[in-house]
This record gives C-alpha cells, sequence and structure tokens, in this order.
C-alpha cells in the first residue's frame, strides 16, 4: 500500500472524532481535522467516483462522516502527530508542548 494511501486510512480513523463530540453532549460549533497529507486532502475533497475504487470508497465514508467539519492542512514539520515517529522517547515526549497543546496555529499560515 502506498503512503498516500496509508495517510488516508489515517483520515478515515479520525472516526473517533465523531465519537467524542457525541459523547461530550456539549455544544460544539466547529470541528477541525489536520492532516499534513495535501494528496489525502485533495482525495477528500473530490467526489468518489472520480477516483479509483479503493481510495473513492474512503472517499466517500470520510465525506459522509465528516461533513460538518472541516479539514485543514499542517505541515510535517508542525504536526505533533509525528512527534513519536521521529524517535522521541518518553522523556521528551513528557516535555514536549506540541504534544500536550497542539502547535501555535495563531503564527502558522493555514
Amino acid at each position: 500500500m502506498t503512503i498516500p494511501r496509508l495517510e488516508l486510512c489515517a483520515c478515515l480513523l479520525s472516526k473517533l472524532t465523531r465519537k467524542v463530540v457525541s459523547a461530550l453532549k456539549m455544544q460544539i460549533e466547529s470541528v477541525q481535522l489536520w492532516s499534513d497529507s495535501t494528496i489525502a486532502l485533495a482525495w477528500i475533497n473530490t467526489p468518489p467516483n472520480q477516483l479509483k475504487t479503493f481510495v473513492g470508497n474512503r472517499v466517500s465514508q470520510i465525506q459522509q462522516l465528516f461533513k460538518d467539519f472541516q479539514w485543514k492542512h499542517i505541515s510535517s514539520d508542525v504536526n505533533p502527530a509525528d512527534v513519536l515517529s521521529r524517535g522521541q522517547d518518553v522523556k521528551e515526549l513528557a516535555a514536549n508542548d506540541w504534544w500536550w497543546k497542539g502547535p501555535d496555529l495563531q503564527n502558522m499560515a493555514v
């Protein structure tokens, strides 16, 4: 499987977000989901019938699950989800503000 397809599958795993929002029993005005994969984001914004079967099926699910959510791009170098894959150990992770609070999006061009 290619990296872009794996990234798309990771976007589909975000369906946990829908369960969390539902379980909170609060009025949530907006939800933003982030990916560092420009290819996956482009697929998500494409009609599923224009894509190959594997990608189209997942895009269709993503579009149905997250129709009220916004997908945005985050640069790989500030993506907190990539911290562990870069070899940070437990002590470094515990002290990593990105992991606990996310990057400073106010100073990013998104």
